[in-house]
């Protein structure tokens, strides 16, 4: 009994030792120094913080002090030793961290150490020198005509900001910066002083619209591929004669929407579910949080990302548009009145979240102005990298596209239970993939859908047939090739 008592109590030690030991303090070290000079950041009213994945990104905020008042900022947070981390600092306007302006570097990273440990020192935005600088006013306007004629934006009810990296407008927050209409030009405008802007230094901005103009974060953010950019050069003239270098931006549309749909047009979403449901299959329910897999949905530009709206879910239950229940190909009709941006980014989700692709790896589509009636099939997770191991067919990046129809030799060949079969198509078209025994009964057919001329990949899992050997056929506009496969268990 006392034997047992003790290996209980050196269990319990061992387990107590092993818990401590995952808990590591890591200080972080920020220098502000540089951003005083640039007047970025005034360390009388505002605060610095650091942001990251281990403190989900601000969920709040963990502070940074200056002990020293040397413009070195601190702050020691408890972590996990081991943990792979990535973070950023972040400047607190007016010490509110709900309005931040974050750096403009890429994620830090942090291989959390197996002891308590005081990072090296690195500057804000890894800016090390101040340069030369000056004061700017900068006139920004907007053209929101295709926006009102969309219906994105009610120049009534509807309030439009500037926010962008510098604290004058927001650091990607606030309201402050309200834009208000020249005359009647569907044109809108607004003057921003900035205290300092360096030469050669980015100032990012983007427009955004208030819904209803009620401040509530419920924002609709200008669809562009990244942010809109201004260059300082030092050589900008003073026209006012006020001590500001003076700069009148050129007139933009609304995310860049230069031509718009002139009908209203229905677009049909054809969605291969396949991948989520294979992986779902094989490896549970983890990728959903936990959640079973119950509906998809698709979501973008069209309606600013809305992942909640119930009017964008797929179905795959016979009812048109949908052709044939519970054949994992979901669909919905998604309808664009006239006057709608050409261009869209968009994506799908599984339970309405984003979990089709990473951080924007985005579809785009372009509607086809003025056919009323448009067809988009998709295969979840195609353009990323999530569902490789799942995808039924994959398309590959060629220089050129092929001249002719080719299906090549599956590999590995004998295969168990995976292999790769790739095919060349030269033009558009529909594509079946057709699987034989050697009693030439079909084990295995797909209808791939309308696909585009380019290089493909199929993967095909047979680790429900027997071993022994297989015919396997592409069929395309008419075409045809077959070819044998072995599958050895």
């Amino acid at each position: 009994m006392l034997k047992l008592r003790t290996m209980l109590v050196l269990g319990l030690m061992l387990m107590l030792v092993a818990g401590s030991a995952l808990a590591v303090n890591v200080t972080f070290r920020v220098d502000m120094n540089v951003q005083m000079q640039l007047e970025a950041f005034d360390a009388a009213v505002d605060s610095v913080g650091v942001n990251g994945s281990m403190n989900g990104w601000g969920s709040p905020s963990d502070r940074m002090l200056d002990p020293d008042e040397d413009g070195i900022y601190e702050a020691t947070l408890e972590m996990t030793a081991g943990n792979n981390e990535e973070f950023k600092f972040v400047i607190a306007n007016d010490g509110n961290f709900a309005t931040l302006t974050w750096e403009e570097v890429d994620n830090r990273q942090l291989a959390v150490p197996d002891e308590d440990t005081v990072l090296d020192i690195v500057f804000f935005n890894d800016v090390e020198s101040a340069g030369e600088t000056y004061p700017y006013e900068i006139l920004f306007q907007v053209n929101m005509e295709f926006a009102i004629l969309s219906g994105t934006f009610d120049p009534v009810t509807d309030g439009l900001v500037i926010r962008g990296n510098k604290p004058e407008i927001g650091g990607w927050a606030g309201y402050d910066n309200q834009l208000i209409e020249i005359g009647a030009t569907e044109v809108y405008a607004v003057v921003v002083n900035f205290a300092a802007l360096e030469v050669g230094a980015e100032l990012q901005y983007k427009f955004v619209i208030d819904p209803d103009n009620d401040q509530t974060g419920e924002d609709i953010w200008e669809s562009l591929d990244g942010n809109r950019v201004f260059v300082p050069t030092g050589d900008e003239p003073d026209d006012g004669n006020d001590g500001d270098l003076d700069v009148q931006m050129d007139v933009v549309w609304w995310s860049d929407q230069t031509e718009v749909s002139t009908v209203p047009i229905d677009v049909t979403f054809l969605l291969d579910g396949r991948p989520a449901i294979k992986r779902t299959a094989e490896e549970g329910n983890d990728w959903l949080n936990g959640q079973d897999l119950e509906y998809f949905i698709v979501t973008g530009s069209f309606d600013n990302w809305g992942w909640a709206f119930e009017n964008y879910v797929l179905l795959d239950d016979g009812v048109a548009p949908d052709e044939v229940a519970a054949d994992s190909f979901y669909t919905v009709v998604v309808n664009f009145p006239a006057a709608s941006p050409l261009q869209h980014v968009y994506k799908y989700g599984a339970n309405g979240t984003d979990n089709e692709a990473d951080f924007q790896e985005d579809r785009t589509m372009t509607l086809d102005d003025p056919n009323p009636t448009q067809l988009i099939e998709d295969q979840f997770g195609e353009q990323g990298s999530w569902f490789d191991d799942w995808l039924s067919v994959r398309e590959v990046s060629t220089p050129t596209l092929p001249t002719e129809f080719v299906v090549e030799q599956n590999y590995p060949n004998p295969f168990n239970p995976t292999t790769t079969i790739a095919f060349n198509l030269p033009t558009p078209g529909d594509v079946t993939f057709r699987v034989f025994n050697v009693t030439g009964q079909e084990v295995i057919a797909e209808n791939l859908n309308s696909m585009s001329a380019g290089r493909y990949e199929l993967n095909v899992d047979a680790s429900s047939f027997a071993s022994g050997i297989y015919f396997y056929r592409v069929e395309a506009n008419g075409m045809s090739q077959t070819k044998k496969m072995i599958l050895a268990k």
